[in-house]
């Protein structure tokens, strides 16, 4: 799989118009560290992850593609988390999700000039993106298994540790049935019930109708039923 060295995804831009705004965004993404990644996935509402309403994002964008650093923070600032988010409900490795992430917007830099892309495709762009790369990465890890490091975690001062086990087996065991899912089974249920986006931002995203995802919904949720009742 392209991007990967030795047993990390790495970010990779081959081509990008400027090396200096690639560094700027790649210097970016690594701002996000453990604690501040873990902190976005379990704190931050997604309500607010995808305040993305200003009259000044078309403007902004505009700004981007003619690769101003102002304009690229600004856009990774906005989005990155709700990114973050969504690659978090999927892979239980916060290493791997920031690599991910940062691979998504280093991609964007990559396509801001080669695509058609305006505010209201941008998410969807984003999350489209995202989606593929963890895909990629659960393909790349089948057929290259490791054995993970064991890692230990800082937790906050007043967290009960057996109650964060508990809560932290719970959240593997339906990452473990997601992945059994169907690859549009997997990105509607991470659409609705991470990012909670609407029937209708998701039928966008997904460029979908609106019925055609109640209906993927349905069978997603019937299907990761399934997987977790038959994994007890």
């Amino acid at each position: 799989m392209a991007g990967l060295v030795g047993e990390r995804m790495t970010p990779q831009c081959t081509g990008c118009a400027s090396p200096h705004t690639r560094q700027h965004l790649d210097d970016l993404s690594r701002m996000y560290n453990i604690s501040i990644a873990e902190r976005i996935r379990m704190s931050v509402p997604p309500s607010r992850l995808m305040d993305a309403g200003s009259t000044d994002l078309s403007d902004l964008l505009q700004r981007a593609k003619r690769y101003e650093p102002q304009a690229l923070s600004a856009l990774h600032e906005m989005f990155y988390p709700l990114v973050f988010r969504y690659v978090a409900y999927r892979i239980d490795d916060l290493q791997a999700c920031e690599d991910i992430s940062s691979e998504v917007f280093l991609r964007l830099l990559k396509s801001l000039k080669r695509e058609e892309l305006d505010i209201r495709s941008l998410r969807a762009w984003l999350l489209g993106t995202a989606h593929h790369l963890v895909q990629d990465y659960y393909r790349w890890n089948y057929r290259h298994p490791v054995s993970p490091l064991e890692h230990h975690q800082h937790l906050p001062n007043g967290h009960n540790p057996a109650e964060e086990a508990e809560n932290r087996l719970s959240h593997q065991q339906v990452r473990v049935a997601l992945q059994r899912l169907t690859a549009d089974q997997q990105h509607v249920l991470t659409l609705r019930f991470s990012l909670e986006l609407s029937l209708q931002e998701t039928a966008q995203t997904m460029n979908k109708s609106v019925e055609a995802v109640k209906v993927l919904q349905f069978r997603a949720l019937a299907a990761l039923r399934r997987q977790l009742e038959g994994s007890r």
